[in-house]
């Protein structure tokens, strides 16, 4: 479609078309801009945030993240009361299924 074909359809002038498109090169477009261009193509407008993981990785890492947490709580209070363990990957791996099988990955608001 041309500049002026998208002028027309959306009603501005054709300087006020080549301003939308150097907006948009320059990353300062607005959505309402972007929303009403696609109308006037005929086209649905779509703004996403597609993330950079799986979900199923994201639930890994949160569960790991809370099993390190919740680990080192313990082990702080076994030392204090003179009886230390260790955490080690192995422990963590074990309490990151626990957690992910009982669905208590976001449980503690992280």
């Amino acid at each position: 479609m041309s500049g002026a074909d998208l002028a027309r359809r959306m009603k501005i002038t054709g300087p006020a078309v080549s301003a939308l498109e150097r907006s948009e090169r320059d990353a300062t477009i607005r959505v309402d801009t972007l929303r009403r261009a696609a109308e006037a193509m005929d086209c649905t407008f779509v703004y996403a945030f597609i993330p950079n993981q799986s979900l199923d990785e994201t639930i890994r890492t949160h569960a790991r993240q809370a099993a390190r947490r919740q680990l080192a709580e313990v082990a702080n209070t076994m030392a204090l009361e003179d009886q230390a363990i260790v955490v080690g990957e192995d422990l963590i791996r074990a309490q990151t299924e626990l957690l992910i099988s009982k669905g208590r990955v976001w449980a503690d608001g992280s």
